[in-house]
């Protein structure tokens, strides 16, 4: 992607980018995990088409179009490449709050934090999402948005901690956790709050899958601890606890080998 960033604005021909669009829209199947590339799709089409009015036609019709397989790789183009029209904020308000798919939900209020954090009403969007959103990944965005770029604003941490005990969904609640490890380690009542998701929250069941990267709320409690607090007074009897007495047996082993892990940076 920095190379399309680099030579975007002079790449040539560029107005082909809006024939070669409109003929996909034809094949809904090139589009069927869209999702996936929501941001990566998005942006070089930005970064490419940008300037190129022909280009910005075509990725309107993307996000207005009926599919959401094909509205989904609108949102950073838009942002990416139209971010200074005047169309185009209010257009990614409405696919953020009002889209039906939650995966075009998602790529918007992504898009939204990333490039308009600037924006005055943009933090009071996340806020409105983190809360009220329909869609579990429009929570999960809103969430992340609001960590990553409002960390600093006053009452966010409450927002965040918030979303670790009131949130329903599994999703919601595993970044509201990573979160709260990344951007709060340092607050007052987050490592409480770790070790009690760690403990007691319902995620994974045990027979969830096994992610590298974690997926639920213990995992994700467990990750945050091992990470940010290694040398934590209450960190060894945790680990020591979870290595034995998690529901979720790959959980119970990936404690034990935390464990070993401190223990032997303990000793080195």
């Amino acid at each position: 992607m920095p190379f399309a960033k680099l030579i975007g604005p002079s790449w040539p021909n560029k107005d082909f980018f809006a024939t070669i669009l409109d003929e996909r829209l034809g094949n809904l199947y090139s589009y069927n995990y869209a999702y996936i590339y929501d941001n990566l799709f998005g942006s070089f089409i930005g970064y490419i088409g940008k300037g190129s009015e022909e280009v910005h036609q075509a990725v309107l019709k993307y996000a207005l179009d009926e599919e959401p397989t094909i509205r989904v790789s609108a949102p950073f183009a838009l942002a990416i490449g139209w971010r200074d029209d005047p169309d185009t904020y209010p257009l990614l308000c409405i696919l953020a709050d009002k889209d039906p798919n939650p995966t075009v939900s998602y790529a918007a209020i992504y898009a939204l934090a990333e490039h308009y954090s600037d924006h005055p009403k943009t933090y009071e969007l996340l806020l409105r999402n983190v809360r009220n959103s329909i869609h579990d990944f429009g929570r999960v965005a809103a969430i992340t948005g609001l960590a990553a770029h409002f960390h600093s604003r006053e009452g966010v941490f409450e927002v965040i901690k918030e979303r670790c005990q009131l949130e329903s969904g599994k999703y919601p609640r595993t970044v509201a956790i990573k979160s709260l490890g990344e951007w709060f380690t340092y607050f007052d009542g987050t490592y409480d709050l770790l070790l009690d998701a760690a403990r007691h929250d319902d995620s994974p069941n045990p027979d969830d899958k096994e992610y590298k990267d974690p997926r639920y709320v213990r995992d994700a409690a467990l990750e945050a601890i091992f990470q940010y607090y290694p040398n934590h007074e209450k960190t060894i009897q945790l680990l020591r606890d979870r290595s034995v007495n998690d529901q979720t047996p790959w959980l119970r082993i990936r404690a034990a080998e935390m464990l070993k892990t401190v223990f032997t940076n303990k000793m080195a």
